[in-house]
């Protein structure tokens, strides 16, 4: 009976000295710095779109971006769009009044 529980002892003696040496060894840092993590990619499409964009300013194209509230005259007159012209329809174009209209604006750079 002693023996067995002198093994008992020597047992859990062993037993605590591992973990007191695991937690020694493997004691987190929290001054270290944290682990990298990805943050993404482009979508596929914008990828592609930056690219033509790129090509074309290549080939001397220019971009051009413009107020998103435009007059008639600026938007349709000056382009020589006649006064039946299907993009003026009411469902194509969203105008505020009659002489001033939304337009399709681009907002991003290339």
């Amino acid at each position: 009976m002693r023996l067995h529980k002198a093994i008992a002892e020597k047992k859990q003696t062993m037993q605590d000295e591992a973990l007191e040496r695991t937690l020694l060894e493997d004691s987190l840092d929290i001054t270290l710095p944290g682990q990298p993590f990805s943050k993404g990619s482009l979508h596929p499409l914008h990828t592609v779109e930056k690219r033509l964009q790129s090509i074309l300013l290549g080939l001397g194209f220019e971009y051009v971006d413009g107020p998103e509230i435009e007059d008639d005259y600026h938007n349709f007159e000056a382009l020589n769009f006649p006064p039946n012209h299907p993009a003026r329809d009411m469902q194509d174009t969203l105008f505020i009044d009659a002489d001033t209209l939304l337009r399709k604006s681009d907002k991003r750079s290339i």
